[in-house]
């Protein structure tokens, strides 16, 4: 897992789903060298405290060596009076302070799904203007219809169109995406993607052909040219075992593996095993104990993080076998695949792994989620049906 030292890759379950929270404590981090030796690295410790209705989250760090014990970094988080998050700032200490770093605000639909985003970025002197706004639309399967990207020109002091996406999509019988448009508007001429999607028996995504061509006309389906085709596999409790990732070189036919990202589990379905190979091969190992776990990353240098008071099996517990979720990583939808045949519905949360909600919705007939806006990240999706919560850990790849 390729992530930086500062991002914490566990949740604060902030969610009317779950009883309890998950909360990270501390984390153990630092570098060693192959006969196990440390050569640097810290101790973050995480406080959480509530200030009216903000939620703020502050990391210290603990110098293993020397133990001197300082401020880091802090997110504050502004709630409604739903819990729903209305504004994010992210903050850093420098020479005895804080200072604003960045800054998002939210803004909801009356059915939890999320309206707009406005990203703020910081002046001479430090104080936040507005950069950018993105806002959304949905079609009745709470699949994204319209995302409209603005940037705000300071000199006339108004929003300009950047550009526009556009998506549509087509089903089979057993209410799966076969094929989906995402075309990005731009003033002179539009980007058409295509995606083709295949799935197995379990209706678990098999194949994404992802194709794009530069015409005049929307939706134009002539003269599409393939660009990235990606393969799934599973095992028989439903966990992906292998993703395979081909990419198509401009002016070229033959599809090229530049990826592969294989899995192997324990028998309470943990993961134990990440092997990516892309160039070089790494590999993350997960030991688990009752107080968290251990992640080992080994990529030319070895990276080892000690996770504490974060109870994985807790998480496993809640997780109903009923439904699956595939492809993971993902780079645009995500999939619920059932054992039963109801009709889907669903409650659905969207979580990054610092605990903030990014999205929640229902979802009535359709089993995907389009995760197509969200960041290349790891993120929790928390699913709640016939009174039953499942949690699952997925990721957003390119």
């Amino acid at each position: 897992m390729k992530s930086p030292l500062f991002l914490l890759l566990i949740l604060i379950f902030n969610s009317q789903f779950l009883s309890g929270q998950c909360k990270l404590d501390s984390l153990d981090s630092y570098q060693i060298d192959p006969s196990g030796k440390s050569l640097y690295g810290a101790r973050f410790l995480i406080n959480y405290s509530f200030n009216g209705n903000q939620y703020i989250e502050e990391r210290m760090i603990r110098d293993t060596i020397s133990k001197k014990l300082s401020a880091s970094s802090r997110i504050i988080q502004t709630l409604d009076n739903k819990g729903r998050i209305v504004s994010t700032v992210d903050q850093y200490f420098s020479k005895g302070a804080y200072v604003n770093s960045s800054r998002t605000d939210y803004t909801y639909f009356p059915d939890g799904k999320t309206e707009s985003e406005i990203a703020y970025g910081l002046d001479r002197l430090k104080q936040f203007v507005i950069d950018k706004k993105t806002t959304y639309q949905y079609d009745s399967l709470s699949n994204y219809k319209f995302i409209h990207h603005f940037f705000y020109n300071k000199n006339l002091g108004k929003y300009e169109t950047y550009y526009d996406q556009e998506f549509k999509y087509y089903f089979d019988a057993r209410g799966n995406i076969i094929k989906k448009f995402d075309v990005d508007l731009w003033p002179t001429y539009f980007t058409n993607k295509r995606h083709l999607y295949t799935y197995n028996a379990n209706d678990q995504l098999q194949t994404e052909i992802i194709q794009s061509n530069t015409s005049t006309v929307k939706f134009d389906e002539t003269s599409f040219q393939n660009r990235e085709r990606n393969e799934y596999l599973y095992n028989q409790t439903g966990k992906i075992i292998s993703a395979r990732y081909y990419a198509v070189p401009v002016n070229d036919t033959i599809d090229q593996l530049y990826r592969q990202v294989d899995y192997t589990y324990d028998v309470q379905d943990r993961i134990l095993h990440i092997l990516e190979d892309e160039g070089r091969i790494c590999r993350t190992d997960y030991v688990y104990s009752n107080d968290g776990y251990t992640e080992r990353y080994t990529c030319g240098e070895i990276l080892e993080k000690k996770y504490y008071n974060c109870i994985i099996s807790e998480l496993n517990r809640i997780q109903t076998k009923q439904i699956t979720i595939s492809p993971n990583p993902a780079s645009d939808v995500i999939y619920l695949n059932q054992s039963s045949e109801e009709p889907a519905d669903f409650e659905y949360q969207i979580a990054d792994f610092y605990g903030r909600i990014i999205s929640s919705s229902k979802l009535k007939g359709s089993n995907s989620i389009n995760i197509s806006g969200l960041e290349i990240g790891h993120y929790v999706l928390l699913i709640k049906k016939n009174d039953q919560t499942s949690v699952f850990r997925f990721s957003k790849a390119y």
